[in-house]
């Protein structure tokens, strides 16, 4: 899902507990962290996936944007290159956001875009499809999220950042708990995520 990838930082979902923040510290666009989601995606100078600004400023950010915007109107047909343009304009978003620029949700939205023109060249990418979700939650999507995610995990029943971020939506964005922590129960123990998943699943049982 984006460069990576990255996730969704999202808001306490739960007020009865000061441990909410820890929901804010998940991401992982192929496992790198992205705030509060895992990140997904494959496309980038990273290897894939979403991840927040991962040590670049704002201007370089803004740089890699307006290359990638190039590269891709000279091949609007690139799926790769669509991708990479969603995640550059995803980790300048979240950059954005992180310093309060009014600028993050218009940036958000373009990377809604980029992403949705991506899976119209590979309508079966999952790490496109989860990155995009994580897009709209940020955008306070919540229901095109979870719909997001869930073709993601239709194409792949096992794809562990998407079944974290769904669990992510599900409780931070419905307050829906119980089935929450089925997705993180789904999570395998040899997966990277299992330890956060299960502290997740700890803290919602309660």
């Amino acid at each position: 899902m984006a460069k990576k990838k990255g996730g969704s930082r999202q808001r306490n979902a739960n007020n009865n507990s000061g441990d909410t923040t820890m929901f804010i510290v998940i991401v992982v666009v192929l496992l790198m962290g992205l705030g509060t989601l895992y990140a997904m995606g494959g496309g980038g100078n990273a290897g894939g996936g979403v991840n927040t600004s991962g040590g670049q400023n704002i201007s370089s950010l803004e740089s890699q944007v307006k290359t990638l915007t190039e590269q891709v109107n000279s091949n609007p047909k690139n799926a790769s290159l669509q991708e990479d343009l969603g995640t550059a304009l995803f980790n300048l978003a979240n950059a954005y956001r992180d310093s309060n620029d009014q600028r993050a949700n218009d940036t958000f939205n373009k990377a809604i875009e980029a992403y949705n023109k991506t899976l119209q060249l590979e309508p079966n990418s999952k790490e496109a499809l989860g990155d995009l979700a994580t897009a709209y939650f940020y955008t306070n999507q919540v229901d095109q999220a979870i719909s997001t995610v869930e073709k993601a995990l239709k194409i792949d029943p096992n794809f562990v950042p998407a079944l974290m971020n769904y669990g992510i939506y599900l409780a931070n964005g419905k307050g829906d708990y119980a089935n929450a922590i089925k997705q993180w129960q789904k999570v395998p123990s040899g997966a990277p995520q299992y330890s956060q998943a299960q502290s997740l699943i700890q803290q919602y049982q309660k």
